[in-house]
């Protein structure tokens, strides 16, 4: 039986994914990934010379994708974290490589997910926003 692929962030400077920042490489996989794609109808505006004009096209929105994972370092999976020196490094990694804008563009980093063939047809995006909760918990 092969192993299954572990979903993986690469971080870019730019979309030509000619200058690669890193990856971080999901101790676990998720459970679900949420994928959300949305078309905003032609809009009705006013023309220059004051008359109403309407949009000929629908414009189609980037595709925004929901997902949550866990990063353990309890004991309890014998999985390493994608930064072996604790969990708060990993979220240090994970926001170094999505959320902090980069020193020259001024912009977060682009991100592409790597996942078996789930997100071959898919483009580079730039992440919105990233949350985490500590749960702290004993295994005795």
């Amino acid at each position: 039986m092969s192993e299954v692929s572990k979903l993986k962030i690469v971080a870019y400077k730019d979309t030509s994914s000619s200058q690669r920042l890193g990856e971080f490489v999901m101790q676990l996989n998720p459970v679900d990934i949420s994928v959300v794609r949305t078309v905003e109808a032609p809009s009705d505006s006013s023309s220059s010379d004051g008359s109403s004009a309407t949009s000929q096209t629908e414009t189609f929105r980037p595709a925004k994708y929901t997902f949550k994972f866990t990063l353990d370092d309890t004991g309890a999976i014998s999985l390493n974290l994608p930064n072996s020196s604790g969990v708060a490094e990993s979220i240090s990694t994970l926001e170094s490589l999505t959320v902090i804008p980069n020193d020259e563009t001024h912009q977060n980093p682009y991100v592409y997910l790597y996942w078996g063939n789930t997100f071959q047809d898919a483009y580079f995006g730039q992440v919105s926003a990233l949350k985490y909760d500590y749960n702290f918990f004993s295994i005795s």
